[in-house]
């Protein structure tokens, strides 16, 4: 394909934000008290607001989305129970670390043990569900660093299931953003992220108790329940800092904000209510915008074999839709096309004949195929004058057709040769007698 860059006025704008507010063109993204931040369109992918995104720092409880995420693929049967060993599920955990007060010998379903892992952020519970899946703690935290892998987290090494505080145990927001949307939009593992508090069955060991959900988001009576908010891991050590990664839905558009490495020291744990700012902020500033249609004539191309017509005009696909400040100048976007050079008649409506980038600042915001938007005919006479020239247009054909001609030459040569030695015998015969 021959790649071509056109500089376009009718494309909307898509306003990639970095960290440092100032540098808006809208309104001032709010002040956070965490160190890492990221906000992020789910619909479309686009970062609306990024601060050390990079930066390697402690998930603390957030990893336990990684821990129910690797434990749904291992688990057959929801209401299978195990029985709860307190010495292998401690062998790790600090006294005063979160809990759902499991006891030596109590028997729980694998459901009820996820509802703690996700609602009251239980340590002992992670731990109890990696030996039940997998015979040791070690063996299932390996399964962590093999999914992260396989999901492209390069920043990010697990050293146990819980998230308490170890050296080996790191990641970065960049990489918790895609944890966060692969296990957010597992329908397996949403309810048990996106409830405020859960009444936990009586067993063998404990009566009938709630669970209340260590994300206030999610709480009605919290002072931060936000209605919008659809689900979210909590996590907090004083090495990590105070941390959430959470779901917001609102005007059919979702977006996911992890608050990370907030001060620990703080009077207050300020993740929640800057959350909320930061949902705010982005649903009072930005919208989905169709930035390119289907009726949209991006290029045309030279078409070959048609009597009617020597070009085709493209369009896309299917629209481009991204996330786009509200105030946003829809003018400035480069198109970077890319078609084949010549296209042959006959041409159907929606041929596939190229493709077309939208991109700005060197970031690309959507890539559609584009297609024929009118039909052309094939014209017989021009179709075959063309196999006709491609056929003498090969080599070997040439280099056969060169031979066979010096051979008709040369035979030609040598027909007059011989006819001109009989001519003389004859003379010759005439000429002694």
């Amino acid at each position: 394909m021959k790649k071509y860059k056109w500089i376009c006025g009718i494309l909307a704008a898509i306003l990639l934000l970095a960290g440092v507010p100032g540098a808006l063109a809208i309104e001032s993204a709010p002040e956070v008290q965490a160190n890492n931040v990221m906000l992020v369109s789910v619909d479309t992918g686009a970062v609306i607001y990024e601060k050390n995104v990079d930066e390697r720092i402690y998930p603390a409880s957030t990893t336990k989305l990684m821990t129910m995420a690797v434990a749904i693929e291992m688990i057959d049967d929801l209401n299978e129970t195990l029985t709860f060993d307190k010495d292998a599920s401690y062998a790790d955990l600090v006294i005063g670390s979160s809990n759902m007060g499991l006891k030596d010998g109590e028997v729980i379903t694998l459901q009820d043990l996820l509802y703690g892992i996700a609602i009251a952020s239980a340590n002992e519970g992670t731990n109890a569900l990696a030996i039940h899946l997998c015979g040791s703690i070690e063996a299932f935290v390996a399964k962590m660093n093999a999914q992260a892998e396989a999901w492209g987290m390069t920043g990010t090494h697990f050293a146990n299931t819980h998230g308490l505080t170890d050296e080996n145990h790191y990641t970065t927001v960049r990489d918790m953003a895609i944890l966060a949307q692969k296990v957010f939009s597992d329908e397996r593992l949403l309810p048990y992220l996106s409830v405020g508090s859960y009444r936990l069955p009586a067993t063998n060991m404990n009566e009938e108790r709630t669970l209340i959900s260590t994300n206030q988001l999610l709480r009605i009576n919290s002072g931060n329940y936000y209605k919008y908010a659809v689900a979210g891991k909590t996590g907090s050590t004083t090495a990590a800092g105070y941390n959430l990664i959470s779901l917001a839905r609102y005007k059919n558009m979702e977006y996911l904000c992890l608050m990370m490495n907030a001060d620990y020291e703080l009077e207050t744990n300020p993740v929640f209510a800057d959350s909320i700012e930061m949902f705010r902020w982005a649903y009072s500033n930005f919208g989905i915008q169709t930035l390119l249609t289907e009726t949209t004539s991006v290029c045309e191309i030279e078409v070959a074999l048609c009597a009617k017509s020597d070009y085709v005009m493209l369009v896309p696909e299917a629209a481009i839709e991204a996330v786009v400040a509200d105030d946003e100048d829809i003018e400035s976007f480069e198109r970077v096309i890319e078609t084949e050079e010549i296209a042959y008649a006959p041409i159907e409506v929606g041929d596939v004949l190229g493709k077309v980038t939208l991109v700005k600042d060197g970031v690309e915001y959507g890539t559609v195929n584009l297609v024929a938007s009118t039909a052309l005919e094939r014209s017989t006479i021009l179709y075959y004058l063309h196999l006709v020239r491609n056929f003498f247009s090969n080599t070997i054909v040439q280099i056969v057709t060169v031979v066979v001609v010096v051979a008709i030459i040369l035979y030609i040569i040598f027909m007059i040769w011989q006819n001109n030695k009989r001519r003389r015998r004859r003379i010759a015969r005439r000429i002694r007698f």
